[in-house]
């Protein structure tokens, strides 16, 4: 016969599996912009009209803004968390080092640069220790020549991102900033709305004028924060989409410059050279200097017997997010010099010369521009202008035929022979061989 035996005084042992609570600096900024950014999406939802080549754009907006409004939500917790944390766990100061730890190991004279593999803390198939090596004549073989002021271990980005606890594959987010890259900021169109608010207020002021040179009726409003789609409509309208789109990717850049930015800035808080390693098991290295290990250890009061715990306790890890464009670019920002210049060099060239405006205005077939201002337009010019991709030289007369529009309708009518009449001897000359080759293609002549 078989017993059970019973425990009276049986007690479950309980672990811990709590993880020590991480300070994340400067997250009131961080709260800030992300407030920032909803505030902004929910206006430009509010302003955006419902059509529907707008519905994708509108979900897409609308999906940042719930993401936004999410990571808020986990921000401000976490603050309050936070909060509550520092005043119940102050800061010590003047703590003195165990005997035992690394940076009394690392700064005993006793310690030898081949020690170090006694201080990985890490498993041995984790990482490697990448050394040089030197071929001893005397012995005749390869040996190892350790660094004594620092070391170098070989990891996988995904050993490193757990240590750290972040989210796998943002290592490599956060390193295809060091070196060339191809990662591209996305500008949506809506985007041009808010077109003057990277704009100086002189700038604005040209636009205004250009605005009324060409009596558009679009109303530039002087205060460049009401700007809400005049400045795109106004482009649009003078048949300038292409400079917009270059616009676009002015905006993309200085977005882009201040994502690698804050990358970059990130990656230097690290207590680690970082970048990659090509070939071999390990994908990353990492190169500790021990004096600047010492002093970041110490900086930020870390209980570290190994670089293990150095790797567990990174100060700045919570900054390790594919959010960093959303929550640190902001502080990097430049100030658009180069889409503020793109828009003036568009602007100064049709204020200058508002006749160059016309062949744009053919293009697109704005019919009611070029009737409102034909004291502006010149027949007798010529000029270059690109049609499916071939380039040709031709006057305004030339470039109608080529799009085949309601402007060519109204250059055969009856009050268009009356406006040209009272123009240039050249202009008329113009008009004639264009009237004539009409007839004649028209009766097969």
């Amino acid at each position: 016969m078989k017993y059970i035996k019973t425990y009276d005084n049986f007690k479950p042992i309980k672990n811990n599996l709590e993880k020590p609570f991480k300070i994340k600096k400067n997250i009131d900024t961080s709260i800030r912009y992300l407030r920032k950014g909803v505030k902004s999406l929910r206006r430009r939802l509010d302003d955006q009209k419902m059509g529907t080549k707008d519905k994708e754009n509108r979900s897409k907006m609308n999906k940042n803004k719930n993401s936004k409004i999410q990571k808020l939500k986990e921000l401000t917790y976490k603050q309050l968390k936070q909060n509550e944390y520092i005043r119940t766990h102050p800061v010590k100061e003047n703590v003195e080092n165990s005997e035992k730890d690394l940076i009394s190991i690392l700064s005993s004279p006793d310690f030898k640069p081949e020690d170090i593999v006694n201080y990985i803390g890490l498993e041995e198939k984790e990482y490697e220790i990448d050394f040089n090596t030197e071929y001893n004549y005397e012995t005749h073989r390869y040996e190892s020549n350790y660094d004594k002021d620092g070391v170098k271990i070989l990891l996988k980005t995904i050993t490193l991102e757990d240590l750290m606890d972040i989210e796998h594959s943002v290592i490599a987010y956060f390193l295809q900033f060091t070196g060339y890259n191809d990662y591209e900021f996305y500008v949506d169109d809506d985007e041009l709305n808010y077109l003057g608010h990277y704009l100086p207020d002189e700038l604005i002021e040209k636009i205004k004028k250009l605005s009324i040179l060409f009596n558009t009726g679009i109303d530039i409003e002087e205060n460049k924060y009401n700007q809400i789609e005049a400045i795109p409509k106004l482009f649009e309208y003078l048949g300038l989409k292409d400079k917009l789109d270059d616009f676009k990717s002015e905006i993309a850049m200085e977005n882009e410059r201040a994502i690698e930015k804050s990358a970059i800035a990130e990656i230097k808080k690290l207590p680690f050279e970082l970048d990659y390693k090509y070939g071999g098991d390990f994908d990353i290295e990492l190169y500790f200097d021990y004096e600047k290990l010492i002093e970041y250890i110490k900086k930020n009061d870390i209980k570290a017997k190994t670089i293990k715990d150095v790797l567990e306790n990174i100060y700045n890890a919570d900054e390790f997010t594919f959010e960093n464009e959303y929550e640190r670019a902001s502080e990097f920002m430049g100030d658009f010099k180069d889409l503020i210049r793109s828009v003036e060099n568009v602007v100064d060239e049709y204020l200058d010369s508002p006749e160059e405006i016309f062949p744009k205005a053919i293009a697109i077939d704005n019919l009611e521009l070029l009737q409102n201002n034909m004291e502006l337009a010149d027949f007798e010019n010529i000029y270059e202008v690109y049609i499916k991709y071939n380039r040709k030289m031709k006057n305004l007369f030339q470039i109608a035929k080529e799009y085949n529009g309601e402007i060519l309708k109204w250059f055969s009518s009856d009050k268009f022979e009356e406006l040209i009449n009272n123009r240039s001897e050249k202009e008329i000359a113009n008009y004639r061989d264009f009237i004539f080759k009409e007839d004649t293609e028209k009766y097969n002549l």
